[in-house]
């Protein structure tokens, strides 16, 4: 068993500091990660940012990792609807791009495309009330052809990944 936790924290996707309950790789706290597959394996899954190159923080109940420093998300394709991925593959592409996937880590077959979305705005909690209005807007996206992963660059945290990347 271990002496500290194996957790991850849900505020900021890192490990948990404090010690393992007894009998348990976990504290009290994140008792409810023990059967979590994704926790289990976390080391398996590492993955670095392609601009700065720091290690990306898996934020679990979104199912995506973002970076801490430049906040770009990282979306794998197992991670999104098959459908958004296929939009997406059929987008133009405007350039292709010399980095490697955070994912796969080839850099071949990366290429930039548009994607146009839109977003709630305002009208209190989850913007569907009084004075919600439907924002668009686009943005660029890295795509990789080899296994479909999507990086984000500069993510503004308050959207909704999976609901931005939903092409209008």
């Amino acid at each position: 068993m271990a002496e500290k936790c194996i957790g991850v924290r849900e505020d900021t996707g890192g490990q948990c500091n404090r010690s393992a309950s007894s009998g348990s790789d976990f504290c009290y706290m994140h008792q409810s990660q023990e059967d979590d597959p994704t926790i289990l394996h976390r080391g398996a899954d590492v993955y670095h940012c392609p601009q700065d190159g720091t290690e990306l923080l898996k934020k679990y109940k979104k199912n995506y990792h973002r970076c801490k420093s430049c906040k770009g998300v990282l979306l794998s394709a197992k991670g999104i609807e098959q459908k958004i991925v296929e939009n997406i593959s059929q987008l133009d592409e405007i350039e292709s791009h010399q980095e490697v996937c955070p994912s796969c880590a080839e850099g071949a077959n990366l290429s930039i495309r548009v994607v146009e979305y839109n977003y709630q705005q305002g009208g209190g909690v989850g913007g569907t009330g009084i004075g919600a209005s439907t924002r668009y807007g686009a943005s660029n996206i890295w795509f990789c052809g080899d296994c479909w992963s999507i990086w984000v660059p500069s993510f503004r945290m308050s959207w909704n990944a999976p609901m931005m990347l939903s092409p209008v």
